[in-house]
């Protein structure tokens, strides 16, 4: 049995629902901004290469409707810009998609399409301050660990822990967090 959990934001009038509040927050949040959920990446990459114990496979990425927004309008140039010999490495974490599947949470590729259950090779991003957008600037992610959780709230859990201090997050992004983590 689930447990609902209520929440204020600062345009809500009563307590409803973090999933809810999440949901028309983001949908009102690209609307505002002109950025959608499929604004993570590069509209023809749905597909990363990543090295993963020392195998190289192709990967697709997956995103729901909590990840967080990548590329807004006004970052496009500057990531044209990029020197990516100045970039350092980074360790690109990653969840198995069945802790969403599970929790009947879909999966939206970075076109927009949702991803099939039953497709393979499908991870989900461990968004971090540091790297939430590179997992599809970079054109091979060299550093790649796998996490396996109990549960979408352990997931969202960890992520807030390790973004607590890298990246302040939008009003939004802190509700959709909530929202998985309850």
């Amino acid at each position: 049995m689930s447990k609902i959990v209520q929440v204020a934001t600062s345009n809500a009038d009563v307590l409803i629902n973090a999933t809810e509040v999440a949901s028309v927050e983001s949908q009102n949040d690209n609307n505002m901004n002109e950025v959608t959920s499929t604004d993570c990446c590069p509209k023809e990459k749905t597909t990363v290469i990543a090295i993963i114990e020392g195998v190289k496979q192709e990967v697709k990425l997956a995103r729901t409707i909590y990840s967080m927004d990548v590329l807004k309008k006004s970052q496009e140039k500057l990531l044209g810009e990029i020197d990516k010999s100045k970039l350092l490495d980074e360790i690109f974490h990653f969840s198995d998609p069945e802790i969403f599947r599970k929790a009947g949470i879909p999966l939206y590729d970075c076109e927009g399409e949702e991803i099939p259950k039953d497709e393979e090779n499908v991870l989900v991003p461990i968004e971090t301050g540091a790297n939430y957008w590179r997992f599809s600037f970079d054109a091979v992610l060299k550093h790649v660990q796998i996490h396996t959780f109990e549960s979408v709230e352990e997931y969202a859990q960890v992520v807030g822990m390790a973004d607590l201090f890298t990246r302040s997050r939008s009003a939004v992004e802190k509700i959709k967090i909530a929202a998985l983590a309850t």
